[in-house]
């Protein structure tokens, strides 16, 4: 395998690295863990930047650019190993694509892992596209800090009470209505619509007067056709 200063840097790099991850996970100290884990994918994508890891470096210095490409790839079979107990199904994807075993994680990682020679499998997208419009929809959720986000979670809650307690409100009163009319008891919209129906087209009753004067007012009203 191609060996320079630069090459035996980066292993210097991620062993120290690796060291850290191992005693942080020893310790149940997982988010120190995955700070640690980030770290080192972070270091592989130095190092392909760092070398410029292109095709142009594949034209002119092919065997620079194998060994470039032999570090980075155990590199990441090493990432599928330290990300499982974050990403399960991540490191399961990509040891499906390197079509290689779980790596036990070592104590000194020595970039040989995957030998040269050895065949890839098809690749396949990690995550999926996440859509724009979920951006400000995850920043209201999970931004801010944490008393931020129990502020906004206790205002959520007060609102969603204050919009059950009105529908209960309305659903009581409609109980009611129908309570009401089973009873015999017509709502005073029922009671007008009626008594506009009894009424329509007839002179309503003189107050005061008895029934038989109101009678015989109605009969002086009527004019009899003469023989």
């Amino acid at each position: 395998m191609h060996s320079d200063l630069m090459f035996d840097g980066i292993k210097a790099e991620i062993n120290q690295l690796l060291k850290n991850y191992l005693e942080n996970m020893e310790a149940v100290s997982l988010r120190e863990g995955l700070a640690a884990a980030m770290h080192i994918a972070a270091a592989g994508n130095n190092f392909l930047q760092s070398n410029r890891f292109d095709n142009k470096l594949a034209a002119n210095e092919p065997d620079k650019a194998a060994a470039v490409a032999g570090i980075a790839i155990n590199l990441i079979y090493l990432c599928a190993s330290i990300f499982e107990p974050y990403l399960p199904a991540t490191s399961k994807s990509i040891l499906e694509q390197l079509q290689m075993p779980f790596l036990h994680i070592p104590d000194e990682w020595t970039a040989d892992d995957m030998k040269p020679g050895h065949e890839i499998g098809k690749a396949q997208y990690l995550f999926t596209l996440i859509d724009p419009k979920k951006e400000d929809e995850w920043r209201e959720m999970f931004g801010g800090t944490q008393a931020e986000r129990a502020k906004r979670e206790e205002e959520a809650a007060k609102k969603a009470a204050k919009k059950a307690d009105a529908a209960a409100k309305k659903a009581a009163k409609r109980a009611a209505s129908k309570t009401k009319a089973v009873n015999g008891v017509l709502p005073a919209a029922s009671q007008q619509s009626v008594e506009s129906t009894a009424t329509s087209g007839a002179k309503a009753m003189d107050v005061g007067k008895e029934p038989v004067d109101a009678v015989t007012d109605g009969v002086q009203q009527v004019t009899l056709p003469t023989s």
